[in-house]
């Protein structure tokens, strides 16, 4: 095996050690700085762990982030709600993706959405709509409304209550009229209603039923015959009119969406 020395750099005065290889052999100055150089740039390639700064994100907000319609009737329509999406962030969103998502999705809807495809500046806000059309069946209704665009989506809920009723009400459901003289009358109002947000009425048709049927009848009747729009009313007066002594009683009925009922009762003496 050769045996190589190394020793300190000659001065010139000593031939022997002169032309032994030296340690001022060792790589120069260049070759180290650019060594130094390559570890740097390794260093600044590695993946950094330092959070995002909120001045470079989408950062949005929705609200609210809860509506309750309340109770809704099968086949009519609850709402509006408005709901607004703002960017608090420091940076432009993506164009904005607007979804109601969820096993109830279906029951609810968009209008006026102003949101989908938008790109919300920082600062900015956008809203829509989201009304509920119950079609399936009585029972508690929900949905998930989530928003895309931002450094994360954001979410807001919907739920309702839906009734299987009829969309026509009579007010009041009990009209009494007391104790009268036989041979007298005593009037009393009622007012026939459709649901708001509900289909129009099929033409209304009016009949009283029951026992004490024959003492009861209608007037200014404003009623019968009558398409009422949702939100619309119409009115009637009920005429209580005994010929005999006794208790009375009878119903009410009002027919075209499908039907509501009243009671009816007086007493004669």
């Amino acid at each position: 095996m050769a045996l190589v020395l190394l020793a300190a750099c000659g001065d010139g005065n000593n031939p022997v050690i002169d032309a032994l290889p030296c340690v001022c052999d060792a790589p120069n100055d260049a070759a180290i700085d650019a060594s130094n150089d390559a570890a740097n740039d390794a260093a600044s390639d590695a993946p950094s762990d330092a959070p995002i700064p909120d001045a470079a994100l989408a950062l949005l907000s929705i609200d609210p982030t809860l509506h309750d319609f309340g109770s809704v009737i099968l086949g009519c329509t609850g709402g509006p709600q408005t709901f607004r999406v703002t960017n608090t962030g420091g940076a432009a969103a993506q164009p904005l993706v607007v979804a109601l998502e969820g096993s109830d999705a279906t029951e609810f809807a968009f209008a006026g959405d102003h949101c989908s495809g938008v790109s919300l500046a920082p600062g900015a806000s956008c809203a829509f709509d989201v009304s509920v059309h119950p079609a399936h069946g009585a029972g508690a209704k929900s949905a998930a409304i989530v928003v895309t665009g931002g450094a994360e989506p954001i979410m807001a809920s919907v739920v309702a209550t839906v009734l299987s009723a009829s969309r026509l009400s009579v007010v009041p459901n009990l009209l009494q009229f007391g104790t009268i003289a036989v041979g007298t009358t005593a009037a009393k109002s009622i007012t026939v209603a459709v649901e708001a947000g509900c289909p129009a009425s099929q033409p209304l048709a009016l009949s009283i039923g029951g026992s004490g049927a024959a003492s009861f009848s209608t007037i200014n009747d404003t009623c019968t015959g009558q398409q009422l729009a949702g939100g619309g009313t119409c009115s009637v007066d009920v005429i209580f009119a005994p010929t005999a002594a006794g208790d009375r009683a009878a119903t009410l009925t009002v027919m075209g969406g499908p039907f509501a009922t009243a009671s009816l009762l007086g007493s004669a003496n």
